[in-house]
């Protein structure tokens, strides 16, 4: 009991936060920039580094060449890693019937848009205007692969493949 007493004491007495002790000093300090080759820029980057007169540029002319408007044939995928459904058009009649008949769905679900056939900006931006989306204009080639699609429009869900 005694030594109950002692403990309590104790800990209520000293610092219940410990702090950084030093342990040796051996006045040499050497640089971890060889042990980190690749890893790390040599030279820190700063914002006074990158060129500010360029704004960053998108190329709004993408061609597929894996990819065409067509029929999807719907089937089961499990992707529980895929948190928003992926939906990929291009600049063609048939995805733009899609979007006018699956926009609001499209929306609702939060989808990401990707575009991976279109001719120019001026075909892009009347997409975005008339139904109000806006897709990453990308080659699907990796995707199409990826998820073994030859056509679109598409929806890729956690569940399916679908159009």
């Amino acid at each position: 009991m005694r030594l109950l007493r002692l403990t309590i004491v104790l800990l209520l007495s000293g610092q219940s936060y410990a702090s950084p002790q030093l342990v040796a000093t051996l006045g040499q300090t050497v640089s971890a920039a060889p042990y980190l080759t690749g890893v790390v820029s040599p030279k820190p980057i700063t914002l006074d580094a990158l060129p500010s007169d360029k704004p960053a540029t998108i190329s709004y002319a993408i061609k597929t060449p894996g990819l065409t408007p067509g029929l999807v044939s719907s089937r089961a995928v499990h992707l529980p890693s895929l948190m928003h459904p992926i939906y990929i058009i291009g600049d063609d009649a048939l995805s733009k019937q899609w979007l006018s008949r699956y926009h609001a769905t499209l929306e609702k679900q939060q989808a990401l848009g990707l575009i991976v056939n279109v001719k120019n900006k001026e075909s892009y931006d009347t997409l975005v205007k008339q139904y109000g989306i806006h897709p990453l204009p990308v080659n699907g080639g990796v995707l199409a692969k990826h998820f073994k699609i030859t056509h679109y429009p598409v929806l890729i869900s956690q569940h399916a493949i679908e159009q």
